[in-house]
């Protein structure tokens, strides 16, 4: 299939605007570094070590990103997943708001990112403009939330800028395609999200192991059905960082599909992954995950594929469930009794019969200003229980009604544009026989990683909190990204 758009990465043009360090320029790095090493370690000395990591810790991203993008962008994504204590980081007050360490990373990055794209002229914009349009519209969105809220809701300033926050880290889209310079760094990412994913899944496991809560946006507590609570097993979440989980399962699987990886490296790793998933007794994630799994087979080998994942994903699963049961010799039942309550959700005491209570409220809400919504930050909910924060009356497990909530017709009209824009441009790609194996493993894993979380927003906020659109941008910025890098842009497409 050819493409009506070239590659730049083969043109000088390119070649000038995505050069690499000279060896005068690692020399200066190195010695750079032997410098902070030096005052870390005077530091260290002097001061209590959890003030010099807050000191030094964003001045060594933005280093390393100048030698190495990819490194800036897995370090912001390590910051979002939560596996740093936000005590441990510097946080700026502004008013009665605050900039996060995330926040100030993504500004480092996001500087970087300007400062390569004012270097020399280049067409990666014009390239991406049909992934990039979807997203500026959540970009612009940010301004237009906040008037509703503040100016037509009264809603407090503090309460406007803590949701708006959310919407801006749809700016890690520009990052891949700014510093991915060729096809392997794609994969260097990849991979660095396979050791934060393997990561993650060994922490979550060690908080069902031994009840104690080592991610910042965990949940860590005794397992509880359909009102019956389980004191021997403890249900561990990682929050919105489990797509981070499931998207090296897809990766690793994909690639050995795709017979360029060994399947004794992938499955000592699938069955970490697949236990971290398995604690998290999320059964909304454990059933869409496993679904896009299988479609992740089907695209890349048909059934036989398939036949194949089921075997895998069986000899990992005894692995994950053997391995944890000999820490919580009752989770087998637990769980077994977790997945078939799946059934008997819609009651009062059910948490499918919670959230249908919030849609109604929601929707008599969206009915009062349909168009424009509600802006950021407005209740739309009384505070029925008095045991609930005051932030439950603002939160909305769905995404899709939350978006049509809180930024009125703009929000779900743009994340379906977006869902399109992903699945038609994915499936050209996807089509074309050429494609590398290695890049065709890589583009469904973001494909079928990008439509996780599209599934359990229906059930989940993943559209409207920091974990969710980060991870929803870093996908499309891969997708894009890959597209770009493999020379298979087509202006004429969406």
């Amino acid at each position: 299939m050819k493409s009506s758009v070239s590659n730049p990465a083969n043109s000088r043009q390119q070649n000038l605007f995505h050069s690499h360090p000279t060896l005068s320029s690692k020399v200066m790095l190195v010695s750079f570094l032997g410098s902070v090493c030096f005052f870390v370690g005077l530091a260290l000395a002097l001061l209590p070590w959890w003030l010099v990591f807050s000191l030094f810790a964003l001045p060594a991203l933005f280093t390393a990103t100048l030698a190495w993008p990819f490194i800036g962008l897995l370090g912001l994504v390590v910051l979002v997943s939560g596996m740093v204590p936000s005590w441990m980081l510097p946080e700026i007050l502004i008013g009665p708001g605050k900039i996060l360490p995330s926040d100030m990373a993504l500004i480092i990055l996001l500087g970087i990112v300007l400062q390569k794209a004012t270097r020399a002229p280049n067409n990666i914009l014009k390239a991406s403009k049909s992934y990039l349009i979807p997203v500026m519209l959540f970009i612009l969105a940010i301004p237009f939330g906040l008037v509703v809220g503040y100016l037509f809701y009264g809603t407090s300033v503090k309460e406007v800028l803590n949701e708006a926050r959310e919407l801006m880290y749809w700016l890690i889209c520009f990052l891949p395609l700014y510093f991915v310079t060729r096809s392997s760094d794609l994969h260097r990412i990849a991979w660095g999200l396979v050791v934060i994913g393997f990561t993650l899944a060994v922490i979550v496991v060690l908080q069902f192991v031994f009840h104690v809560k080592l991610l910042e946006d965990s949940r860590v507590e005794n397992l509880e059905t359909m009102g019956v609570q389980y004191s021997d097993v403890t249900r561990s979440t990682a929050g919105g960082a489990i797509y981070l989980i499931i998207f090296p399962l897809y990766y690793l699987i994909a690639r050995m599909l795709t017979r360029s990886l060994s399947a004794f490296i992938v499955m000592p790793v699938v069955a970490v992954l697949t236990a971290g998933i398995i604690v998290s007794f999320g059964r909304g994630i454990w059933i869409i995950s496993l679904a896009g799994l299988f479609w992740v087979a089907w695209r890349l080998g048909r059934i036989k594929a398939v036949q194949r994942v089921t075997l895998i994903m069986l000899l990992g699963l005894f692995l994950a469930v053997a391995g944890l049961s000999i820490f919580k010799p009752s989770f087998i039942y637990a769980a077994v009794d977790r997945f078939a309550s799946t059934f008997s959700e819609g009651g009062k005491n059910s948490s499918l019969g919670s959230r249908l209570e919030e849609n109604d409220f929601a929707v008599n809400k969206i009915l009062s200003s349909p168009i424009f919504g509600i802006g950021f930050g407005t209740p739309y909910k009384p505070r029925i229980d008095l045991y609930d924060g005051w932030d439950q009356v603002r939160y909305i497990h769905n995404s899709y009604i939350g978006l049509w909530l809180k930024l009125g017709l703009l929000g779900p009209f743009t994340a379906a544009w977006l869902m399109v824009v992903i699945f038609r441009r994915s499936r050209r790609m996807l089509l074309v026989e050429t494609l590398d194996v290695k890049n065709r493993a890589l583009l469904m894993s973001c494909l079928a990683g990008f439509f996780v979380p599209v599934m359990t927003g229906i059930t989940q906020p993943e559209w409207l909190v920091t974990s969710g659109v980060s991870f929803f941008a870093l996908m499309t910025g891969l997708i894009a990204a890959l597209e770009y890098q493999s020379g298979l842009v087509e202006e004429k497409m969406l």
